[in-house]
């Protein structure tokens, strides 16, 4: 599939809520797209600042916190959607 294709899905899932990378990758997976081409696509996306681990990371504290989930929580789930520290 054309690298366009996939960068018009990604773009499609980003508009209703930020997602991680790899959370945006394992979608882009699911729906059939090559690895290779994610990869390409999430790091174009990044550098045109549309995707943004910082972003995600930030939107999911903020949610989280106002639903009273505690720290330790938060971290672990920002740590399975692979965010670093």
């Amino acid at each position: 599939m054309a690298e366009a294709a996939v960068k018009d899905r990604a773009i499609q899932i980003l508009r209703y809520r930020e997602h991680s990378a790899w959370g945006l990758s394992c979608k882009l997976q699911q729906r059939g797209f090559a690895q290779d081409q994610i990869l390409e696509v999430i790091a174009a996306l990044q550098e045109e600042g549309l995707q943004s681990d910082q972003r995600y990371a930030e939107a999911y504290v903020r949610y989280r916190s106002q639903r009273g989930f505690g720290p330790y929580y938060v971290q672990q789930m920002l740590q399975a959607e692979k965010i670093s520290e």
